[in-house]
């Protein structure tokens, strides 16, 4: 993604081997509309901690740029935690595929919302953590990574 990241941006990105995964810095607006859309649709769920780490994705890198947030979603299945075996079972059982379906509904309700009212944009921009371009440059340079224009 970063290789195809710095070509969009007319760069060449050169890497000494590492790969580099930034923390996802969560937008807490974007968040709590998404919360609001899986509510209204029926779904329960909640907000992640936006000052917990709980890990760091090739996601999280252009959550350092732009805002984002990491939805999250429960399948309502019986048990709180499943093992892998019977997850995997479930998420592809009619409840699974429904509790899919209800937050790609909510995703694009999301949109929706920030389509439709300017002030939520706003407000958005407003909570953003994002840095600039050349900041995020600066600092996968300390990383060990070679940006060259």
């Amino acid at each position: 993604m970063l290789y195809r990241s710095s070509y969009c941006y007319g760069s060449r990105l050169e890497t000494n081997g590492m790969t580099v995964y930034a923390p996802m810095l969560n937008n807490l607006t974007l968040g709590r509309l998404f919360v609001h859309n899986m509510h209204l649709i029926g779904r329960k769920t909640k907000m992640i901690d936006p000052d917990k780490s709980f890990g760091s994705t090739d996601f999280g890198n252009i959550s350092q740029l732009y805002p984002g947030f990491m939805p999250r979603f429960v399948l309502q299945l019986e048990g709180d935690c499943l093992p892998i075996p019977q997850f995997a079972e479930a998420a592809v059982s009619e409840k699974g595929y429904q509790a899919m379906l209800d937050a790609a509904k909510a995703l694009s309700m999301t949109v929706a919302d920030l389509l439709a009212d300017p002030a939520i944009v706003t407000r958005v921009k407003l909570n953003s953590r994002s840095i600039s371009k050349n900041n995020y440059m600066v600092a996968m340079q300390k990383r060990g990574f070679m940006i060259c224009c």
